[in-house]
């Protein structure tokens, strides 16, 4: 009766360990993003950026010079 447990524990763990890295040995990494779309969100950005900086320059409203008569 000993046997027989130590066997069937035996084939468990053997299975375990099988299961175990027949699981880490098929698994996968999550697959990176298009090189070209990742670009372009680059891109996306730094205009933002340059969008938000042009929006803090200073806008005199000044009116425009008079014509003179002069030539």
């Amino acid at each position: 009766m000993r046997t027989l447990a130590a066997i069937a524990v035996a084939c468990l763990l053997a299975a375990a360990l099988g299961a175990g890295a027949v699981w880490h040995f098929t698994r996968r990494a999550p697959p990176l993003p298009d090189a070209p779309a990742l670009v372009v969100k680059v891109r996306e950005v730094a205009r933002l950026q340059a969008l938000d900086v042009s929006l803090y320059k200073k806008v005199i409203f000044a009116p425009d010079p008079r014509e003179t008569g002069s030539v």
